[in-house]
């Protein structure tokens, strides 16, 4: 289904979750807001406050010219995102997650997207559980491979969100399936 829906918070801390069957909207308002993500195309959008970004789902596909994912629109330093729901089993002791995957000019969004969820991007076999992010036509965008390939990102096995902008991630921290943003 590709009906489109709005949900807008109030000034207040509010949860608020779309549907997996819709390409939802949400914006959370003012104060501290859980947002969660369900599925489809949706635009998050937090507002001012330490919102966590709940991601309960994986995408249903990546494709250059759709973008079935998670799109957060303003990812600020002091929100979080939770992958708790989503059962990765993230292991990753609390660090920083380092540089941004960077490949040559020509590269295209398949080409980042299949090196993130690659050994080759720092894995350490084929069940390895990464988190990897990189820049792309002026956005940024952070992948988690959970599955056994060691050479591609797998469309509803690995998990991809979008955030509007370049922003720099490299300080932040994932531990027990949260990561939280750090300004660098």
């Amino acid at each position: 289904n590709d009906a489109s829906v709005t949900i807008t918070g109030t000034n207040g801390v509010d949860a608020l979750s779309g549907t997996a069957l819709a390409n939802d909207t949400i914006s959370g308002g003012d104060g501290v807001d859980t947002i969660f993500y369900t599925g489809g195309r949706d635009t998050l959008t937090g507002g001012a406050g330490n919102d966590v970004f709940n991601i309960d789902a994986r995408q249903d596909s990546v494709t250059d010219g759709q973008s079935n994912w998670a799109t957060i629109t303003d990812f600020t330093a002091g929100d979080v995102l939770d992958f708790q729901l989503a059962t990765y089993g993230l292991d990753i002791a609390d660090s920083p997650l380092g540089a941004a995957i960077s490949l040559d000019s020509g590269a295209t969004f398949a080409n980042y997207l299949d090196n993130a969820a690659s050994s080759a991007a720092g894995g350490t076999g084929a069940d390895a559980t990464l988190v990897k992010w990189f820049q792309h036509g002026g956005n940024t965008f952070l992948v988690v491979d959970s599955h056994s390939s060691t050479t591609a990102f797998t469309n509803t096995a690995d998990l991809l969100v979008k955030f509007t902008g370049e922003l720099d991630l490299s300080k932040s921290t994932v531990a027990s399936e949260v990561l939280t943003f750090v300004a660098a």
